[in-house]
């Protein structure tokens, strides 16, 4: 399981908006989906910014999500997750994202549990419909290629 480091409880989302945020190397201002912000905001595409800046993103908002197919816990950020759904499940994220994931944080949000075990391991948005045969799910998502691998490193604070 991944360590947050510093003894903070990790925490754990499946709101879009709560992804992990990365630093925009133009602008210093942070962004769940950093490929669009550049291409929106700075008219560019993400290639062109890579070649500027390197592959590597500043990651400087942690949040963790637990796969609502197997239960692995996972970095909450759009190439972790796309990776993981493609080679673990052949899913594709839009599909999984529209499923499982909500784009705004619910008003009694669960708290972060404050060490991974037993407690990290309950799904924290469990829907019993959804939960009864994952198979099933997995082959109405699809499969797709995840196009380039970025290295990500958390922003030092």
């Amino acid at each position: 399981a991944p360590s947050s480091g510093g003894g903070q409880p990790q925490q754990f989302s499946n709101c879009v908006s709560e992804m992990c945020k990365f630093q925009c190397k133009i602008c210093q201002q942070s962004f769940s989906f950093l490929p669009e912000h550049v291409k929106n905001h700075h008219n560019f595409g993400f290639p062109q910014y890579k070649e500027m800046f390197g592959n590597e993103l500043q990651l400087t908002t942690v949040t963790y999500h637990k796969c609502n197919i197997c239960q692995k816990t996972l970095r909450f950020d759009r190439p972790t997750l796309q990776k993981h759904l493609a080679v673990v499940h052949k899913a594709k994220l839009g599909a999984y994202m529209k499923h499982y994931l909500s784009k705004r944080a619910p008003l009694n949000a669960i708290p972060a549990p404050s060490s991974i075990g037993a407690s990290a391991s309950q799904d924290m948005d469990a829907d019993p419909a959804e939960s009864e045969d994952p198979s099933n799910q997995v082959k109405s998502l699809g499969s797709f290629k995840v196009s380039s691998s970025l290295t990500i490193t958390k922003v030092k604070a």
